[in-house]
């Protein structure tokens, strides 16, 4: 009798299936004991190798400034979104992500660092960013039971 034992070192949690290895590939549905630690993917089936590899490219540089994922989400188009543990979303799209993290990082450490109104930052924009911002409870305004959010754009 022979046992082959391999060890799996864990990425993320693939949502409502289980543990991902650097490969891409499920190995245990037991999450609880990972779940504070490591990033959900939300991402088309079949699609979780690449998944893996661009997240991989996508962390090293976020955490250059001390950001982590919180949320990963990578569709059948290829197109990436983040929301990081500070809870701001990132939309990347599909096209020259690391540039488009690279300008996030930049604009982040000049400007955006200490806002913490930021919602949302849409990175697709070929010469710079739209920052999707909450509004102050002093300046909220129900609409149809929403609240409205304030978009400026930074270059």
């Amino acid at each position: 009798m022979r046992i082959d034992i391999q060890e799996q070192q864990p990425v993320a949690i693939l949502k409502d299936t289980g543990l991902l290895n650097l490969d891409g590939k499920v190995f245990t549905r037991n999450t609880t004991s990972y779940k504070e630690i490591l990033p959900v993917f939300v991402v088309a089936k079949g699609y979780a190798p690449e998944a893996v590899k661009q997240y991989k490219k996508n962390k090293d540089i976020l955490q250059k400034d001390g950001l982590q994922v919180r949320i990963y989400y990578y569709d059948e188009r290829k197109s990436q979104s983040i929301r990081l543990t500070n809870g701001i979303e990132l939309v990347l799209g599909r096209k020259d992500v690391e540039d488009r993290l690279q300008k996030f990082v930049k604009a982040y450490d000049a400007y955006l660092k200490h806002d913490k109104a930021i919602k949302k930052i849409d990175l697709r924009y070929t010469n710079g960013l739209a920052v999707s911002r909450m509004k102050t409870m002093a300046q909220v305004r129900k609409t149809s039971g929403r609240f409205e959010t304030n978009s400026k754009r930074v270059i």
